[in-house]
């Protein structure tokens, strides 16, 4: 083979690699997973690691993911923590033909609220790093390569065990009377559900449980499929039986209506301490850019006043404008071959030009009450021309790239107009900061644990669970498990398969001795059995000689009272004086 065709080979090689990009400065733990990962030699990898310790560039990781499309990212959010959450974030949700699965990646020093972050952020794994790869690698594997995945080998417990399990949420608006959050749980209108929140495990509330006022799948803030209210129950019932005295009762009124005005005073005062804290952004804009303009060599998106969603194209018009809700659309035209076009119909959709344009209008005019700003940039045709063409009035073109400047510009200007018309917000509620850890929530619901290893568990749900599901677990350790495809050859039998991650080394003790003491469940059972038969022979024997003795000791009682019986016999014959014999005369 000449030159030229090893060349070719080389590049077809390369062209057909699996990509494996680590966005982080630990290279001491990239080499340990790219060892683990080339265990698997059927898969061709290519491994690239990149670092950036400049927030504003640390954003340009999201312009080599489009670029690249690799495989798997692992974002490790070790360091510049906060830049690492955004990009995380601004990944999971961008549109693309190739997504990548994420693995985010948390030192053993930042702890339970890093795994939160991630998770309320859209990763469906996250790792605490350790010398430990094993579980990254197969779960690495499990959702980016299933067909080469293989049993893991770790020692697989069999169980059939109820336990609770806790389906996280995004708390985002609080007040008095209740909260909204953003979730993946379906609920149902006017049903109760226990949802933990900040507020209920500070002990502010007495009560979990809350009651759903209203479910939506328009207007979100974050990377979750419902918004959701609910209004709290602040106090549990008191019990009352029949047997309850009336004067009981009526104190038991006075002290529940007591305590429940103590905790209603208790929620007024701390929405009324944080109402500082409250930072809304009152203005959302999507911006249509192939190039992700505002993703290279600048501020993070989520800096500015208003907030950014940026998506190189739109797939699902409806359905995305209702989830966002955006008041002003910025739209960047791309310079298109036309035979390139007409070549690529099937995927027309992700070509940013004057007929999807189109569409993403007619879609708006299809929406009641919808009337967003629209900001063309790098358009040949002026505001006028693009009016009647588009036949849209609300909106400007300009002939210039897209630039932050401008944008920010126009979104200023648009917000001020918006602030006009607004009506004051609510001085009754507090929108968290998506920063804060009390923004975690999770409703809780149960399973049926089948099997369980360090690595992976099976389990059964009368919840209707979609592959990416992530639920948290206190039993047999504090992690969390994540929905994946059923395998070719499951190791138990059970309606769901997950992958166990957000583990660190304590909780991975925990898990290992517990799966370590369910193999000794049915030795225990028999020796507790055993000991359960002896015991009971014991017993028996123990009884038996009880009465034996009982039953000595009653015969020799017998015999001794039979015995003096015939000596007081005998004594009374001798004491008994002589009888008058009248044939006798005496002497």
């Amino acid at each position: 083979m000449n030159e030229e065709e090893l060349d070719e080979k080389a590049k077809a090689k390369k062209k057909d690699a699996k990509g494996i990009l680590y966005l982080g400065e630990d290279e001491g733990y990239w080499s340990d997973l790219v060892a683990g990962l080339k265990a698997f030699k059927q898969i061709n990898f290519d491994f690239k690691l990149m670092n950036e310790d400049d927030p504003a560039k640390i954003q340009n990781f999201l312009k080599v993911i489009q670029e690249e499309r690799p495989r798997v990212v692992f974002v490790d959010l070790d360091q510049n923590t906060e830049a690492m959450i955004h990009v995380l974030r601004a990944q999971i949700r961008t549109n693309s033909p190739y997504p990548p699965f994420i693995v985010a990646l948390t030192g053993y020093t930042q702890g339970n609220e890093a795994i939160r972050q991630a998770i309320m952020a859209g990763a469906k794994c996250v790792h605490v790093k350790s010398g430990e790869v094993e579980s990254v690698v197969y779960d690495t594997i499990c959702f980016a390569f299933n067909n080469a995945l293989e049993h893991h080998g770790f020692a697989m417990a069999k169980l059939n065990d109820d336990i609770p399990a806790y389906v996280p949420a995004k708390a985002s608006i609080v007040s008095a009377e209740g909260l909204r959050v953003e979730s993946n749980f379906n609920v149902t209108l006017g049903n109760e559900y226990f949802l933990n929140t900040h507020w209920s495990k500070e002990g502010i509330l007495a009560s979990n449980k809350v009651i759903a006022s209203s479910q939506t799948q328009e207007d979100l803030f974050y990377n979750f499929e419902y918004a959701q209210e609910f209004g709290f129950e602040f106090l549990p019932p008191f019990e009352v039986t029949d047997e309850t005295d009336p004067d009981e009762l009526e104190n038991l009124e006075k002290e529940h209506e007591k305590k429940l005005n103590e905790i209603e005073a208790s929620m007024n005062r701390w929405i009324n301490e944080h109402s500082s804290d409250s930072r809304p952004k009152k203005m959302k804009t999507l911006v249509i850019d192939k190039e992700l303009t505002l993703y290279q060599d600048q501020e993070l998106t989520d800096s500015y006043d208003f907030v950014v969603r940026v998506q190189p194209y739109v797939v699902k018009a409806k359905k995305e404008l209702m989830q966002l809700k955006p008041q002003m659309i910025v739209y960047n035209f791309e310079e298109i071959n036309p035979e390139e076009l007409e070549a690529s119909q099937d995927v027309a959709y992700m070509f940013n030009e004057a007929n999807n344009l189109k569409h993403i209008i007619k879609t708006i005019k299809s929406i009641p009450n919808y009337s967003p700003f629209i900001v063309c940039f790098n358009t040949q045709l002026s505001t006028e021309q693009l009016q009647k063409k588009i036949e849209y009035t609300q909106i400007i073109g300009y002939q210039v790239e897209l630039n932050n400047e401008l944008m920010v510009k126009m979104g200023n200007l648009l917000m001020q107009r918006m602030a006009q018309k607004s009506e004051e917000p609510q001085d009754n509620e507090v929108i968290l900061d998506k920063k804060l850890n009390s923004t975690y929530a999770e409703f809780k619901t149960a399973i049926t644990l089948i099997a369980c290893s360090e690595n992976d568990v099976y389990f059964n749900s009368d919840e209707e669970l979609e592959v990416g599901t992530v639920l948290r677990l206190n039993h047999p350790a504090n992690l969390f498990i994540t929905v994946a495809d059923s395998l070719a050859k499951p190791k138990a039998d059970a309606k769901y398969y997950a992958i166990v991650h957000g583990v660190g080394e304590q909780e991975k003790k925990e898990l290992r001795r517990f799966v370590n003491s369910v193999f000794f469940r049915a030795k225990e059972a028999a020796k507790e059995k055993e000991a359960e038969e002896t015991e009971k022979l014991k017993q028996k024997f123990i009884q038996k000689a009880e009465e034996e003795k009982a039953q000595k000791e009653l015969a020799l009682a017998q015999e001794k009272e039979e015995a003096k019986k015939g000596q007081d016999n005998v004594s009374t014959e001798e004491q008994k004086p002589l009888e008058d014999d009248p044939d006798k005369t005496p002497a």
